[in-house]
């Protein structure tokens, strides 16, 4: 083989080389932000959702929890929202939002209401999102 093929071989597998390379980092990049934002997503929830949710399930507002849950699902990744009622016993109701879908992250935030005359904590029910991971993979491929 001449010294010019054995250049051009190596320039073209050195090029490849570092176009996979870069590729691959740029995927787990992209990986790394998107998971990262849809963590930021489930605190928000966390801090803006729950004491919201709290105050609606220990009123036993129906129509304001549906609002709130339909709320959740205009964020980016969220697919499914539910709220489980604990604290009226002889109540007890379950309110959702959305489909559950595969290759999704669930979270569960306990909705704890205090009481201003006793001060107590009292378990008043529970929120579950589903978050959509297929949506995350899509993004990545495109």
């Amino acid at each position: 083989m001449k010294l010019s093929q054995r250049l051009l071989l190596y320039f073209v597998l050195c090029s490849a080389f570092f176009t996979l390379f870069s590729t691959a980092l740029q995927l787990y990049l992209d990986l790394q932000r998107d998971t990262k934002n849809l963590n930021e997503e489930i605190q928000f929830v966390e801090k803006s959702y729950v004491p919201a949710l709290e105050r609606s399930v220990y009123n036993l507002d129906k129509k304001q929890i549906i609002l709130q849950l339909e709320g959740l699902l205009q964020l980016k990744d969220i697919v499914y929202a539910e709220v489980i009622d604990y604290f009226n016993d002889n109540n007890a109701f379950r309110v959702s939002a959305g489909a559950i879908t595969k290759n999704s992250n669930t979270s569960t935030f306990p909705l704890i209401f205090r009481n201003e005359f006793t001060g107590q904590n009292q378990n008043a029910g529970q929120l579950i999102i589903q978050s959509n991971m297929t949506a995350i993979y899509e993004r990545l491929q495109t």
